[in-house]
């Protein structure tokens, strides 16, 4: 007894073929969407990193003077003996030349420093300490 005839049963599974194509396709076509969604994320924070560094690059063009000291007075309140990156004025003072010493105190602050008394009523700054950096 053929409840079915063969012209129909090869209809029902060509018709099986193409639904199962249809599902793998899908999922196929989602998870290519989810893909290109994260490397369009990880583009955006990459370009925007980008951005952030040609602007500091940028900067640094027009004033080299300003980064340099700000570089040299980092080293002075990174260095191992002052782990507490405290230093007298008068240290930046003598090590920093060309600045007078409000553009100095400027240049000190820019980077985050503030002004403290030291002991005998000197001028003092500390640092505070870098954040901790988010991809380490």
């Amino acid at each position: 007894m053929d409840f079915i005839s063969h012209e129909a049963m090869a209809a029902l599974i060509s018709g099986g073929f193409s639904i199962v194509t249809l599902i793998i396709s899908t999922v196929v076509a989602s998870k290519s969407q989810k893909k290109a969604a994260k490397a369009e994320r990880e583009l955006a924070v990459f370009k925007a990193n980008a951005e952030q560094e040609l602007a500091v690059l940028s900067e640094k063009l027009k004033n080299p003077m300003l980064f340099a000291a700000q570089n040299l007075a980092r080293s002075i309140f990174d260095d191992p003996k002052y782990p507490n990156r405290l230093r007298s004025f008068a240290t930046f003072q003598r090590r920093i030349a060309g600045f007078a010493d409000d553009e100095l105190r400027r240049v000190l602050a820019s980077m985050g420093a503030t002004r403290v008394r030291l002991k005998g009523d000197r001028e003092g700054c500390r640092l505070p300490p870098d954040p901790p950096d988010p991809d380490e």
